[in-house]
């Protein structure tokens, strides 16, 4: 089921992101992944986030970057 799409750029309308799980969603998981595996106040890059041997076989392993991108940002302000 898709649950969002939004226009990237949206001043063009190129192309479309169509997500089954909202930034926010992906953002949450992220976050519970960092303090359960004890790496709050640690460094750690994308790539590591999206294809490192730690996130292997969780559900934002090889995540998009754009989207992956939108969810950091989102844990940025909070």
């Amino acid at each position: 089921m898709v649950e969002q799409a939004e226009w990237s750029p949206p001043s063009t309308k190129a192309a479309a992101l169509i997500y089954w799980r909202k930034p926010e969603e992906w953002a949450s998981l992220i976050d519970k992944w960092v303090l359960d595996s004890g790496l709050n106040n640690s460094i750690l890059t994308i790539y590591e986030i999206a294809h490192g041997e730690e996130t292997e076989g969780l559900e934002f392993h090889g995540l998009d970057q754009t989207i992956l991108l939108k969810a950091l940002d989102i844990l940025v302000k909070r």
